[in-house]
Order: structure tokens, then sequence, then C-alpha cells
């Protein structure tokens, strides 16, 4: 009887604590989505005036009023505009973006969404003679949302090319494999690589940079992070400086072809 009231009073202990994680994930949704609602209404609403005022300082410079002993405060105030202007325009695209999170997913195959990739980056490729190389043979494509690969490949493959070796042509390695379930798909580069020990928790975070020496959003890796975790997946990245980083995408719940 002892042993019986035991095993009831556990598997109580049990129901409980699966209700109450199960209230917090519903509440924790509930935030998230209030906190983007909150994000859209703030970078929507922010658009327009930050627009207008950037007019005005354009306008001010255009017709001479700003007199010399005050034009380094001016500059100043117009970098600023200009810099906030930029961040909200990233953070509009981004909840844009993120609205394609609910398309519906079809067959892709990673050596087309490749090619439309290369298209698109194609003065960079030539401007740095970059050369990249692809073996998809082990798992040539995936039920997945075409728009959101291409946004993957395009930016890993961008960063590759951004922080490549002075004077040295990127070269990128990709392929893809079938791992315990997940759909893996990996880019190497041989570029500058980075500190992980100093950065590895701020690498996929919003607006950072590592490299101020190189222009760039600090959305790019933020973007990627988001569809890799949006579908249950997991990113595993390997660098070391000046020999380069390994990005390695494991997409869960990916039918395979």
């Amino acid at each position: 009887m002892e042993q019986r009231n035991r095993e009831l009073l556990l598997a109580e202990a049990e129901r409980d604590q699966k209700r109450k994680l199960e209230e917090y994930a519903v509440a924790l949704e509930r935030s998230n989505k209030d906190l983007e609602e909150f994000a859209y209404i703030c970078a929507h609403d922010m658009k327009s005036p930050v627009s207008s005022l950037r007019g005005l300082l354009d306008m001010m410079q255009q017709k001479e009023a700003v007199k010399e002993q005050h034009k380094r405060v001016f500059d100043m105030a117009r970098r600023s505009v200009e810099q906030m202007q930029k961040t909200i325009t990233t953070l509009n695209d981004i909840l844009a973006f993120k609205k394609t999170f609910t398309q519906q997913r079809e067959e892709v195959r990673f050596d087309e969404v490749l090619e439309a990739v290369k298209d698109i980056l194609l003065p960079a490729i030539r401007e740095s003679g970059a050369g990249i190389r692809a073996d998809f043979s082990r798992c040539p494509s995936i039920e997945f949302s075409r728009v959101q690969l291409q946004s993957v490949l395009q930016n890993l493959v961008a960063n590759s090319i951004k922080y490549s070796k002075e004077g040295e042509a990127p070269a990128i390695e990709m392929a893809t494999r079938v791992e315990e379930g997940y759909v893996v798909l990996e880019v190497r580069d041989q570029g500058i690589g980075m500190d992980l020990d100093l950065y590895g928790n701020k690498l996929f975070q919003l607006f950072n940079r590592f490299h101020t020496n190189k222009e760039g959003s600090g959305v790019g890796l933020y973007l990627v992070r988001s569809i890799v975790e949006y579908y249950k997946g997991k990113i595993v990245v390997d660098s070391e400086v000046d020999k380069g980083t390994i990005f390695k995408l494991y997409f869960s719940h990916a039918h395979v072809q």
C-alpha cells in the first residue's frame, strides 16, 4: 500500500510539473508575440519622423544654412540620424522577413538555391575572386522554404567573402549530409576567422560586429540563427583567428529527399 501511494504521489507530481511547463510555454509564446508586435510598432512609427529629420538636415546642408563654426556638430548630428535610419530600416526588414516563416514548405534543391545566391552576389564574387565548391550529393534537397534557405546560403557566402584575408581570394566549401535525423549543411572558409572565447556567446546577436574595419549591419548571422531555430535546429561554429570558420547547420524536422 505504501509503495502504491508513493507511485501515485510521483505520478501526480509529474502531471503537475507537465502542466506548469505547458502553461509556461504558452505564456512565453504570448510574451514573444507581444514583444514582436511592440518592435514592429516602434520600428514602423519611428520611420516617418526620422526620415523627415534626415530631410530637414539635407535641406539645411543644401542651402548652406549651417555656420562654419557649427559644421562639426551638424555633421555629428547628421551621421547619428543616418545611423538611426539604417537601424530602423533594418528592423523593418527583419520583421517583414520573419513573416515568411509561415510560408509553405516545398522540395528545394541546394544546388539550385546556390546558383540563385551566386547570381545575387555576382559583383562581390567577381571583385573578390571568390571560389565556391559545393558537394550536395549526400543530401541533394529537403522540404523547406526556398526563401529562407536562400537567405541562409546568401548570408553565409556573403560573410565568407567579407571576412576573407587581405590579398587572398576567398575559398568557400559547402556540403550536405544526413546525420542522426538532421539535414546538415556545412559551410567553411579560410578567412580571418574569430576568437570564439571572446565573441562566441555574442556571435548571433542582433547588430553585433567583431571586425570594425569591415562594413556590415550585424544582422546576417542573426537571421541565419532565427531560421535554423524556427525549424527546431541548431548551429555549431568552429573558428580560429587567421585560419577560417566552419558553420554546421543542423536542420531538424526537414523531410529528406
